[in-house]
């Protein structure tokens, strides 16, 4: 090495610097991935991991989890806590009288078949899926009563309209439907 081959003090301090810098930036891009990375689900919910807008099968359960970082995965949650649905419902009697009753029903949707009713339903899934059923459970078993048993026989006609609901909608394991009131 020859004397004038030497660093000088500001060449040194200078290539510090972009030493640092550079460290800096790539921790600062780690921090970045790592946080981009991190998804937290709520309490009674559960999270849907889409891949570039496909399913992916996988659900995150309630706390702190990881995904792919920038975009790569998404996360849709879906409530899973007990829910409850308030459905009009107009029907005809057996004896052909025009019934109208509001149809209160609580359900959950299963854990781990939530992203089947993400793939297949979307996120609509109780307009599309529930709403119309109680509608129709409550037409079809009122069609077997004429008007006065609806109102002695309510029991019954409770009961028959909670299983056909079951029927209906437990049938692919998606929903599990818990009770029914069935009002006015």
């Amino acid at each position: 090495m020859q004397p004038n081959d030497r660093l000088t003090t500001e060449q040194v301090m200078f290539l510090r610097f972009v030493k640092l810098g550079v460290i800096g930036a790539l921790v600062l891009l780690a921090l970045i991935t790592l946080f981009s990375a991190m998804r937290s689900v709520d309490t009674g919910r559960v999270g849907v991991v889409t891949q570039y807008g496909s399913v992916t099968g996988r659900e995150l359960d309630e706390g702190l989890s990881l995904v792919a970082p920038w975009g790569i995965n998404n996360v849709t949650e879906y409530d899973i806590k007990t829910q409850k649905v308030e459905a009009d419902a107009a029907a005809a009697t057996k004896d052909l009288q025009d019934v109208n009753a509001t149809v209160v029903l609580t359900y959950n949707l299963n854990r781990g078949k939530v992203s089947e009713v993400h793939q297949q339903v979307g996120r609509d899934f109780q307009k599309i899926e529930i709403d119309p059923q109680v509608q129709e459970a409550f037409k079809a078993v009122s069609a077997r009563y004429t008007a006065s048993q609806l109102i002695t026989e309510r029991a019954n006609v409770k009961q028959e309209v909670l299983e056909n609901l079951q029927d209906r909608l437990e049938v692919n394991g998606r929903y599990n439907i818990q009770d029914i009131a069935i009002t006015s």
